[in-house]
């Protein structure tokens, strides 16, 4: 957290953007002395999605299995 603190000083940021994801693992709502935003990420297929789950299938059921 003192490198991203440091980055953000550095930078003169206003304001810190990371993932949700990101959010929940750091804990905190500022970064130094920037506030500490997240934005949410999703997957958007245009096209090619039914290939996408055909190719993946066989993970899905190996991990069922091995559940």
């Amino acid at each position: 957290m003192a490198s991203l603190s440091e980055w953000a000083r550095r930078a003169q940021a206003e304001i810190v953007v990371c993932t949700r994801k990101d959010l929940v693992k750091l804990e905190t709502d500022r970064v130094g002395d920037a506030p500490l935003r997240a934005l949410g990420v999703e997957l958007q297929f245009l096209a090619g999605e039914e290939g996408m789950v055909a190719a993946l299938e066989p993970f899905f059921a190996a991990a069922k299995c091995g559940s």
